[in-house]
């Protein structure tokens, strides 16, 4: 959860749930309402629904682990640790 709202506000320029306060913000992320981000933002349809997987309201919606989340948005996974 926490990885997809940092790569959210890389990707994006601003916070995936909005809200003037801790409380406002923490109720739109447990309501899964995510911001829509601006046409010149860098995140393509892909990233963007992955993301928002990982961002849901609801853990058991959100991907099982950080390999799987990794390997949908792109980035190569390592096969062992060195």
């Amino acid at each position: 959860f926490s990885f997809c709202i940092t790569a959210w506000e890389v990707l994006v320029g601003k916070r995936p749930f909005a809200g003037e306060s801790i409380a406002a913000i923490a109720f739109a992320a447990s309501q899964g309402t995510i911001e829509s981000p601006p046409a010149s933002s860098m995140l393509d349809a892909v990233r963007r629904r992955a993301l928002e997987r990982g961002l849901r309201a609801d853990p058991a919606q959100r991907w099982p682990d950080m390999k799987d989340l990794l390997r949908e948005l792109g980035d190569r996974v390592p096969t062992r640790r060195r």
